[in-house]
């Protein structure tokens, strides 16, 4: 049977072109081992009008419940209450270092390392995306 495409992400109101999404791979060729939660820091981008935004509301919580810590940015403060408490005004200082084009945008950090992706996403999707922040310990 043929999958259907996942929709795309919300694009940042009064921006042109979109970034990459990055989306897990299909079919792992290897056993992935499970993270350390704990290590990483999260800073999720996200508008309260992005419906992915909103479909990613329980894998936010459940980065949470594992032991990331979030700390949430919301592109769309002036217009929107929070979807998520506490938020952070998406600032100009904010737009400089990670320039978010698209909602959500998920940047993980571990120590020195940042892996950003964007779009909606599981946590099968993003434990496969954020193996390159584990490697060469």
């Amino acid at each position: 049977a043929l999958a259907r495409a996942p929709p795309a992400p919300e694009t940042k109101s009064g921006t042109g072109g979109a970034k990459r999404t990055i989306r897990a791979r299909d079919s792992p060729t290897s056993v992935s081992i499970e993270p350390d939660w704990r290590q990483l820091e999260l800073i999720y981008f996200y508008q309260t009008s992005c419906p992915h935004c909103l479909a990613s509301k329980g894998t936010v919580e459940e980065l949470k419940r594992r032991g990331v810590r979030v700390s949430f940015v919301q592109l769309d403060s002036n217009r929107n209450p929070p979807l998520h408490s506490p938020s952070t005004p998406y600032t100009q200082t904010l737009d400089d270092q990670f320039n978010v084009q698209v909602t959500p945008t998920w940047a993980f950090r571990r120590r020195a390392k940042t892996e950003t992706l964007t779009g909606s996403m599981t946590i099968a999707e993003i434990k496969a995306e954020i193996s390159p922040l584990f490697s060469q310990d």
